[in-house]
């Protein structure tokens, strides 16, 4: 019995929702205290626990969100906050990144059963750095950091230097034009210099400090010669994994720190391109003069004083490279933390700083004003269409590269998925188009919010012409994608009302063999008509994938036509006078959405603990910085070897007897224990003491969602679990609600026959844990859904389902995603679990 073994420690490890201490331990929150951490992260028990065993609960909720500076106090907690919708989309693009189905240069990922990924031998580094697209994902990441730059450029040298209006006119109206551009034309720099500082400062690794005590010799040689995190040897205790797998290599949680070489390139894109901003806006007025002189499609003869040569020889400069740092983060990137930056690239640094610095100096030395008229034909007197456009030209550069990049992993990001096992991964293994596609649509609308609200700020009546054509199209394609998702969820919804009386049925028989017959009748049809009802709106909120699908279209489609309006309006299309007042108040419309949108996210951000679009964030958090150097920080850096060092500490032989080890894990907090499951292997934990370590998971995304997003890193594969077929897009169901449905629906459709092969291939997680692993579900949870570890069929007790109402509440309570640990399941499925430890073979496993 788990409630009479001292030697028994139950380590619970919350989820998205950051559930705090006291819950996790079901404790008043004046007897927990916290055993060892900081203000980030770490281990808390209840002081006045009756239990028998040991119960820790451990928190990291904030390492996703706030600094590791306990100085800045609550002043560094808001700017993480506020810097929080920034690096979203940098954030995004590292997801697409470790989204992809090819990891180095091995085979792709084979959910079916053939032969994973080998690896073996090579550098983990190359392993993360090399693969099938990798190259593109980097390179829209470093059109993701241009694309904040052009926004940046658009408020200080399209508007503010433009003396527009505000405090910066006012403040700035006595220097002369060169003096005023020249000061400005460093702002984009230092703002993202501010955005990298603060990636920089939320970043926190796991880094001990030394014992209290003089070290001793360890009791056991394999603890002792185990490779350190940063190592990666590539050997494992027992041959139990081979390094096929990137979760079974020792380093994995060291390499977000190789970021730093490609944060140089970044930063030398970003100089060369905030000079080439400066040089484009007076090569634009340049070669509007020649047009003003010999009309609108018959320019002029161009006759350049020596600063327009200048200005001229400048942009060149500046664009060249901005593009040989392009190439260079397209070719292979293996960023070893251990070693240098390579010579090359602190050259283009140096390069990009002469670039900006030429430019300041240029602006200087030319007292000309910067504006320019504009073009004939369309609004010419219009005031949006006159004054500076570097930035928003380079907006129109920078989105026309986003879209291109787009459309190449929409079309490569599926080649190499063998067909049968295109239904095996998500969107059919577009997974890096489509967190593309949201990082680029989450990026715009920022975009749309910082030129709008700079324009309010300036005291301008309009916004630049290029940002409302954005908008525009942006909004009207983005908004057509939106209207139909809803239609589609509508339609679902309706598909719901057919079979609601067996569904009623079934959900009553559910809940009184649950809880037996605790009321009258009319209670417990309201009951069942709650939980019915939770069933159905968890049905719809299980389609995330359906709907990122139609985000990331309606992204793209936007995005394309947006491009084509600004060309237009770029070349004078005559067309598109008459239809400017409609162009315009769409545009300001769409603007203005955005800032909305900001708004409601940041409003809902801030509500105490709590994180919007909780799932997203932590998707972007999880796993190491790879595509984009200035992303939101891996709490799996300190999360994975600090849980790893407290279990290998209490494993430790004591003189009374055996200890053990359950990791009690609720939704995300799953994610991690198996990745702390896998380290411990990879350290060289030796097989007997991986026999005294189980897993309890509940509320787990990990076959619905985790596996099939990161095919290469968390796998069916990899994961000893049968692989997920894609959700129903307008079902009445995404996925059926039961375990018992969902087997006999899959063996009807005779899904993936060849998986069950691979359900204990050497490597996985069957070889560290084997059958000690049992997973909590509901149907009612909109993010807790079966696992399906280690078979394919119902009965093997790896998957059970909880009561789907809280118990003991005082008024009936429906329970979706909270409330595991209140269930009786949760106490029968743990004193299960604990039996199966220990055991040096796995045996036959019974139902809690």
């Amino acid at each position: 019995m788990p409630h009479l073994d001292p030697g028994l420690l139950e380590l619970r490890i919350h989820g998205i929702r950051n559930t705090p201490s006291h819950l996790m331990l079901r404790a008043i929150p004046a007897n927990v205290q916290r055993t060892r951490g900081d203000q980030l992260a770490g281990f808390s028990i209840d002081r006045a626990s009756e239990s028998g065993h040991r119960v820790e609960a451990y928190s990291w909720g904030r390492l996703a969100r706030f600094t590791g500076f306990p100085a800045l106090g609550r002043l560094g907690d808001s700017l993480v906050r506020a810097v929080w919708f920034t690096l979203a989309p940098f954030g995004l693009a590292n997801t697409a990144y470790w989204s992809r189905h090819q990891l180095g240069k091995g085979p792709t990922s084979a959910p079916t059963g053939a032969s994973p990924p080998v690896t073996a031998g090579c550098p983990l580094p190359e392993v993360i750095g090399e693969g099938r697209l990798a190259g593109t994902v980097r390179l829209l990441g470093l059109a993701l950091t241009l694309l904040f730059v052009s926004t940046a450029a658009t408020v200080a040298l399209d508007m503010a230097a433009a003396g527009q209006g505000g405090f910066i006119r006012d403040a700035l109206a006595g220097w002369p034009p060169g003096a005023r551009a020249a000061v400005l034309t460093t702002l984009p720099v230092l703002a993202l210099g501010v955005i990298a500082l603060m990636s920089t400062l939320a970043r926190t690794r796991y880094l001990p400090g030394p014992p209290c005590t003089v070290p001793v010799t360890p009791a056991h040689p394999v603890a002792a010669t185990a490779p350190a995190d940063h190592e990666d040897t590539g050997e494992h205790a027992g041959g139990r994994n081979t390094p096929s797998h990137v979760l079974a290599r020792s380093g994995l949680w060291r390499v977000g720190a190789g970021m730093r070489f490609l944060g140089l390139l970044h930063i030398a894109g970003a100089f060369a391109w905030t000079g080439s901003i400066a040089a484009l806006a007076r090569v634009d007025a340049l070669v509007a003069g020649a047009r003003r002189s010999g009309g609108s499609m018959d320019p002029g003869p161009m006759d350049p004083g020596a600063m327009d040569v200048a200005w001229i020889v400048l942009l060149a400069v500046g664009l060249s490279v901005t593009a040989v740092v392009g190439v260079r983060i397209l070719n292979s990137q293996a960023h070893d933390p251990r070693t240098h930056a390579p010579p090359g690239h602190r050259i283009l640094l140096a390069a990009g700083v002469l670039v900006l610095v030429a430019a300041i100096v240029c602006s200087l030395a030319d007292g000309r004003p910067a504006g320019r008229p504009g073009l004939a034909g369309v609004a010419a007197d219009d005031p949006a269409m006159a004054g500076n456009r570097g930035g928003g030209l380079a907006t129109v550069l920078v989105t026309l590269g986003l879209a291109v990049l787009l459309v190449v992993l929409l079309v490569r990001s599926r080649r190499g998925v063998a067909e049968q096992d295109h239904d095996a991964v998500a969107w059919g293994g577009h997974g890096p188009f489509v967190f593309s596609s949201l990082a680029v649509g989450f990026a715009v609308l920022l975009s749309f919010s910082t030129v709008i609200l700079a324009a309010w700020a300036l005291g301008s009546h309009e916004p630049p012409v290029i940002h409302l054509l954005f908008a525009s199209g942006f909004t009207v394609l983005t908004g057509s994608a939106l209207a139909g998702l809803a239609v589609q969820l509508l339609l679902s919804w309706r598909a719901g009302e057919a079979g609601a009386i067996d569904e009623l049925a079934k959900v009553r028989d559910r809940l009184i063999a649950d809880a037996g017959p605790w009321a009258e009748a009319p209670v417990i049809g309201a009951a069942t008509r709650s939980v019915f009802i939770s069933r159905r709106v968890a049905s719809l909120l299980r389609r995330a994938e359906v709907m990122t699908a139609w985000l990331a279209a309606g992204v793209l489609v936007g995005l394309a036509v947006s491009v084509v309006l600004n060309a237009a309006w770029l070349v004078g299309w005559p067309g598109l006078d008459g239809w400017w007042p409609l162009v315009r108040a769409t545009g300001t419309v769409g603007l203005w959405i955005g800032v909305v949108l900001v708004a409601a996210i940041a409003i809902l951000s801030g509500r105490g603990q709590s994180r919007p679009a909780g799932l997203l964030w932590d998707l972007m958090c999880f796993l190491p910085t790879q595509a984009h150097p200035f992303g939101p920080p891996c709490y799996s850096e300190r999360v994975v070897p600090e849980v790893t060092d407290r279990i290998e500490e209490w494993l430790e032989e004591p003189a009374d007897g055996v200890r053990r080890v359950i990791l009690s894990a609720h939704s995300m907090g799953g994610v991690l224990a198996v990745c702390v499951l896998f380290h411990l292997s990879a350290r060289g934990m030796t097989a007997d003491r991986l026999q005294r370590i189980g897993l309890l998971s509940y509320g787990s995304q990990l076959r619905r969602y985790f596996a099939r997003f990161f095919p290469q890193v968390l796998g069916a594969q990899v994961l000893s679990i049968v692989p997920a077929p894609p959700p129903s897009a307008d079902g009445r169901d995404p996925w059926p609600p039961e375990l018992a449905d969902e087997v006999d629906e899959e063996q009807d459709a005779r899904w993936l026959p060849g998986a069950a092969a691979s359900l204990q291939a050497p490597g996985s997680l069957w070889w560290i844990v084997q059958d000690r692993w049992t997973n909590l579900h509901r149907p009612n949870d909109p993010l807790g859904f079966t696992v399906r570890y280690g078979s394919s069929g119902p009965a093997d007790g790896m998957d059970v389902q909880a009561e789907e109402f809280v118990r003991g509440a005082y008024q009936f309570t429906v329970a979706t995603h909270q409330g595991y640990l209140e269930s009786v399941v949760y106490a029968r499925a743990l004193e299960a679990l604990v039996s199966r430890l220990g055991r040096d073979s796995p045996g036959p496993a019974t139902e809690p």
